[in-house]
């Protein structure tokens, strides 16, 4: 059986939208934490990627590391702490990704194929 872990890549600094908007909230919980919910049900470990010099305490086996200078570092961050097969990297600026997808990419994922998800292009591309 194919284990997975979700690492959520909340490590960015927020210097484009002028505050930390991972840790905005939206209805009463912090955008992050509406993916980690989702994930908690789905994968075998969840990984919370915060920036540097930021301390929470996100309850649940969420475990936790800290960003990078850049995202694919952080990135890397949250892979050196996984210890499952597969993993599912997510931005914690996108707390409205599916039940639906997240299952649809676990199930779609093998050893030699790796997934993405995509959404059909409606503008024109030039």
């Amino acid at each position: 059986m194919k284990s997975f872990a979700f690492i959520i890549v909340a490590g960015g600094k927020g210097s484009r939208f002028g505050e930390k908007k991972q840790f905005i909230k939206l209805a009463g919980r912090e955008l992050w934490r509406w993916s980690a919910e989702k994930a908690q049900d789905l994968c075998d470990e969840v990984i919370l990627v915060i920036p540097e010099g930021e301390n929470i305490n996100p309850g649940g086996n969420i475990k936790i590391t800290h960003g990078g200078s850049e995202r694919a570092l952080s990135v890397l961050n949250g892979l050196e702490l996984a210890e499952s097969d597969y993993v599912l990297v997510h931005d914690a600026a996108r707390p409205f990704a599916s039940v639906k997808l997240f299952r649809s990419l676990m199930e779609n994922v093998s050893e030699d194929k790796g997934v993405i998800p995509v959404l059909p292009v409606a503008d024109a591309l030039k």
